[in-house]
């Protein structure tokens, strides 16, 4: 696998267990790192008429977040992320559109990125998983590999002081 040093993986067990949240509040502690949001989801999903697609196949589709909506690629950008890509697509795909993304921009960018399958594919920089008390973590789940674990209850905005980026790469530091 290869290595991303500027890229912090946020997954999760569960859906709404925090993982849009957690990336906002990173995001907003972070701001004048003009970090790239990424949010990846394994449905195709109805978007709007005004959605400016950067590339649309049967895939996956890859479009650039401008709207301010209620959606999770929104809230990143409403966050303060410098531009906010959302990817949808069969996970089997998932990578070859990161790789799109991911050549649009500086290979030295900052990226936040929220989702679980890709972890089988890099090792980023730094790797957060957010647990759901209901569902545990399978040992073979890929997500298992996370560098921190937190759980749905965390203060994610004091978490958030804890994550920073230091010459493009992606740190947690968990004590002063």
């Amino acid at each position: 696998m290869k290595f991303y040093p500027n890229i912090l993986l946020i997954a999760g067990t569960g859906k709404n267990v925090g993982k849009t949240t957690l990336g906002c509040k990173i995001i907003s502690q972070n701001a004048d790192n003009k970090i790239i949001g990424v949010k990846f989801s394994p449905h195709f999903h109805s978007m709007s008429e005004n959605r400016f697609y950067i590339e649309k196949n049967d895939r996956y589709h890859i479009s650039e977040e401008g709207e301010f909506s209620n959606k999770d690629s929104s809230r990143l950008l409403q966050a303060g992320a410098k531009k906010v890509y959302y990817i949808q697509g069969r996970d089997d795909y998932l990578f070859a559109a990161f790789e799109k993304v991911f050549a649009l921009n500086n290979a030295n960018t900052l990226f936040l990125v929220e989702s679980g399958g890709l972890a089988g594919y890099i090792k980023p920089g730094l790797f957060i998983v957010v647990k759901n008390k209901h569902k545990p973590i399978k040992p073979d789940n890929k997500i298992s590999s996370a560098d921190v674990f937190v759980n749905e209850q965390t203060d994610f905005t004091q978490f958030a002081k804890k994550i920073f980026a230091d010459n493009g790469i992606w740190i947690y530091k968990d004590s002063p």
